[in-house]
């Protein structure tokens, strides 16, 4: 960077002897005398034909008036008028030399050495030696960046400011390279982001960008691209465009331009970064080729007039932009409607607008001769448009006014423009007045740069001051609108730079369908019920349904969201809806199949129960446990209606009743069972080995008692550490499935586990005594009875771990159901049976004949026990072999009475 200041130095300090010597024509384009000069650079021209042999500098000419640019430099001409009519100044006089920059690079260089020049009075050396005081303090300008940027490195060089109205380029932020640049709009930086957020906010993805080779356009491409990035936007295509009308180049770059369109369809947005005369070929080529797009402007051009005026403009497609924020010049309409040569100075621009606006020439003159005949067959040229429908009624076109600059203006750019000249003026004013009085007018300018760089200034009621990426005021979104057969720019939004925040009012788009934002998109939308699944390249994917149990309730989402437990969703889905709740219902044909067998389970244990009650004395009943089987019958009962609790909606209550009735319930009846065992073990097996020690200890009423006990105390523990509770089991699609949780498996084990170990217990004691009397069969069905329930519940462990869903709870009422009909089937019905059928054989004597067969086979008449219950007294000849025997013995005491009688009379 010091190495080009360096040659740019030695290339001032030899050149500036030699250019004065030249002759400049179409350089200064307005000048005003005064004690300070401001210096302005304005592209009052389109550009510049070059000759094709080396000529002279002073011999290339300056085409196509910018009429833009020429009410940009009348802001500043008007600007330093008022500060010199208020006497901001007092004794100084604000003067001006304004350069016509032709929109070329060379041309804006030949001004700044012509400003540096004049000042130096023909000693060169002076200028880089000594402290420098040119005329020129300051200079405005210039519109454009890559012009701003040439002439920068050079004002720099010398610390004279330099504050542009527009050039907003981010290279400029480079404070040590452009040290003396200053400037009243925001960097591309803050534009860039604009533009990014407006693709964003407006959901395109897709975009194209169109850049001149300049400065302005190789920066902002730049910091588009990362903006676009960050927003999640791609860039379909880049393409450059020579910012140089007059380059042979220009035509091959716009057909490449187009052929690139034509085969890019899908990006619909095209974001547009260049000067205005080079897009008047681009856009008249589009024209003609019938592309179109929607156009996103760069402030460049957004509010440009000549560009909005070509012919059939509207074909191209919707046009938006950017522009600097509107601010409003008190008075400056009226000084257009006015506009005269300032009395003290000379203005060339001026002059040559009034001849272009009011002058009478040949072609206008033939326009209105066919134009008296038929309007459609005359040509209407760009000269002829801008003419003045007083054109040729005139007499003195100096002294013509009209409204039309006012069509040119833009209030944004000339407030820039205003504000530039205010600055200035306010900061001269620190610099040299004091007291009411300004003085030494003659001083450096590095003075008047480091004043305006640290002042804050005021202009209608606003405060600003300078930074590094220019002024913090914002953008207004413009829209180009048809009205009455001529483009309007009409505000539709605005964008904060503080707050980064784009403002649109969707109502005003220059869209034909209001609600719908047109397509700029690598791939179509994704409905809700879809996501987007990515290619290589972030912006073009497939759209994907989502999956059962997920959902998308957005367009254009990257992942589907899960369904909340209780919910579900079908394939693509753009909503959840409630699942449905499902147990074991009572409406289930299964689960009335199961009550109806419990039902009459139930009925049968009632009934038999009752009738034990009534025939308790008799030999059936007593032989079956007598009262005991009663109690075992009420633990059937209960474990009957225990069933009913795994069928129906659960609930944390229900669950915790359902288990603890049912091993409750079937505990007491296992104990009667037990006991049973062990009764007829102690009366047929343990009295022949003498073992009478047993008859005191043995109490069934306690002994039930106990082992019941022993189940409720598993039962206790497991509803106070972790009961049974209603759980909402969600693995199933569509449904949530309503199941009691066993809390914890280890007391349910335990539970289950103490039952199968009293089972097992009765099954040994009875497998032992299963060849007792006919009468006294009890073993063997005991024995069966016990086999079935241990059969059915070591079945069920694996069944029960392995099932799932809604029939989870019918595997236990099959298990409890089974066991309770072994128990009927082995315990009930066959006494039920003797009562109902065998009436004959339900007597004493028949019960005692059954034990005499027995002993008589074994050849032993000593077989049956000798002992009995604490009531048995000792035999004695007198003694009633009737009586003193408890009640379920008193049959086997009985027939050891008359034994031992029998054995006397022998």
């Amino acid at each position: 960077m010091l190495h080009n200041i360096a040659l740019l130095a030695l290339f001032c300090l030899f050149s500036l002897g030699s250019a004065v010597a030249c002759e400049y024509q179409n350089v200064l384009a307005a000048r005003l005398p005064g004690d300070i000069y401001i210096g302005g650079f304005f592209p009052l021209h389109m550009g510049v034909s070059y000759p094709v042999d080396i000529t002279p500098l002073r011999k290339f000419n300056c085409t196509g008036f910018d009429f833009v640019s020429a009410t940009q430099a009348l802001s500043m001409i008007y600007a330093i008028e008022e500060i010199n009519n208020l006497a901001l100044l007092p004794g100084i006089k604000l003067g001006y030399e304004i350069y016509d920059t032709c929109s070329d690079v060379s041309k804006a260089i030949d001004g700044a050495m012509r400003i540096i020049n004049a000042s130096s009075n023909g000693n060169n050396t002076s200028t880089v030696c000594s402290e420098f005081e040119p005329a020129v303090k300051v200079v405005v300008g210039e519109r454009y960046s890559e012009i701003s940027s040439s002439v920068s490195q050079l004002f720099s060089l010398y610390l004279i400011p330099q504050i542009s109205y527009a050039s907003s380029a981010s290279i400029f932020n480079n404070t040590v390279k452009y040290r003396s640049f200053l400037r009243t709009v925001p960097s591309d930086i803050h534009q860039t982001k604009a533009l990014a957020t407006l693709a964003s906010s407006l959901r395109w993805n897709w975009v194209g960008i169109i850049s001149s080779t300049d400065d302005y356009g190789r920066s902002a491409l730049g910091s588009l691209s990362k903006e676009l990035e960050s927003q999640s936007v791609c860039i379909a295509f880049t393409e450059s465009l020579q910012h140089n009308v007059n380059d042979p180049q220009i035509y091959s770059q716009i057909s490449k331009i187009i052929q690139t369109l034509e085969n890019t369809s899908s990006a619909n947005v095209v974001f547009v970064v260049s000067k205005a005369p080079s897009l008047l070929k681009l856009f008249s080529e589009f024209i003609k080729h019938n592309i179109t797009r929607i156009w996103i402007a760069s402030d460049s051009w957004a509010t440009s007039a000549q560009v909005s005026g070509l012919d059939n403009i509207e074909k191209a497609g919707p046009i938006l932009g950017f522009s600097f924020r509107q601010g409003y010049v008190e008075g400056f309409t009226t000084y257009l409607q006015n506009l005269q040569q300032p009395p003290e100075g000379e203005n060339s621009f001026i002059e040559e607008y009034k001849e272009l606006h009011f002058g009478c020439t040949d072609e206008y003159m033939r326009f209105k001769n066919c134009s008296k005949t038929s309007t459609e067959n005359c040509n209407v040229s760009y000269a002829v448009k801008i003419k003045s429908p007083l054109t040729c009624t005139i007499q003195n076109v100096s002294l013509a006014n009209d409204d039309f600059l006012i069509g040119y203006m833009h209030n944004g750019t000339a407030f820039s423009v205003y504000l530039a000249v205010s600055a200035i003026a306010q900061a001269i004013r620190k610099l040299v007045c004091s007291n009411g009085t300004c003085e030494n007018s003659n001083f450096p300018p590095y003075k008047l740069l480091k004043q305006l760089k640290e002042m804050q200034f005021s202009v209608n009621a606003g405060s600003f001051s300078f930074d590094n990426l220019g002024f913090i005021n914002g953008y207004d979104l413009i829209a180009w609108k048809m009205i009455n057969g001529a483009i309007k720019f009409q505000t539709i939004g605005d964008y904060d730079i503080a707050l980064t925040q784009i403002t649109i009012n969707e109502s005003l788009l220059p869209w034909q369908s209001k609600d719908k934002t047109p397509f700029s998109n690598c791939s179509r939308q994704c409905e809700p019920g879809q996501i987007r699944k990515y290619s290589a390249i972030r912006c073009c994917y497939a759209c994907v349904s989502c999956p059962e149990g997920y959902y998308s309730p957005a367009f254009d989402l990257n992942a589907c969201l899960k369904c909340p437990d209780l919910q579900w969703s079908n394939i693509g889905s753009a909503k959840c809806e409630d699942r449905t709740h499902q147990f074991f219902g009572w409406s289930n044909a299964f689960a009335i199949v199961l009550i109806c067998f419990s039902a009459i389970g139930f009925v049968v244990v009632l009934a038999a129960v009752a009738i034990f009650l009534k025939n308790l004395n008799t030999p059936a009943v007593r032989a079956a446990g007598g009262i005991y089987c009663c109690i075992m019958g009420v633990g059937l009962l209960f474990s009957f209606i225990s069933t009913a609790f795994f069928i129906g909606e659960p609930t944390d209550t229900i669950c915790q009743i359902r288990q603890t009735m049912y091993g409750i319930s079937f505990t007491l009846c296992v104990s009667c069972v037990l006991m049973k065992s062990l009764r007829i073990l102690v009366a047929f097996e343990l009295s022949k080995r003498g073992k009478l020690g047993l008859k005191v200890t043995y109490q069934p009423a306690l002994f039930i008692i106990l082992v019941t006990a022993i189940q409720i105390v598993i039962c206790l523990l497991w509803l106070l550490l972790k009961p049974p509770t209603l759980t909402f089991i969600y693995s199933m699609p569509y449904i949530v499935l309503l199941q009691c949780s066993e809390g914890s498996s280890v007391p349910f084990g335990f539970m289950l586990g103490y039952i199968g170990v009293l089972a097992f217990v009765c099954f040994i004691l009875a497998f032992k005594g299963r060849k007792l009397p006919e009468r006294y069969n009890e073993a063997r069905l005991i024995t069966f009875s016990m086999l079935i329930y241990l059969f059915v519940w070591a079945s069920f462990i694996p069944v029960y771990v392995t099932t799932v869903g809604m029939y989870f709870p019918a595997v236990q009422v099959v298990a409890i159901l089974a066991s309770n009909y072994g128990i009927i089937c082995c315990h009930i019905l066959p006494a039920c049976h003797i009562i109902f059928f065998k009436s004959k054989s339900n007597t004493r004597h028949s019960y005692q004949q059954s034990i005499l067969r027995h002993n008589k086979a074994k050849r032993s008449v000593f077989s049956v026990s000798k002992f009995v219950n604490a009531q048995e007294v000792p035999f004695s000849d007198g003694v009633d072999c009737q009586t003193n025997f408890p009640l379920w013995h008193k049959h086997l005491s009985g027939v050891n009475c008359l034994m031992r009688k029998r054995r006397k009379s022998l």
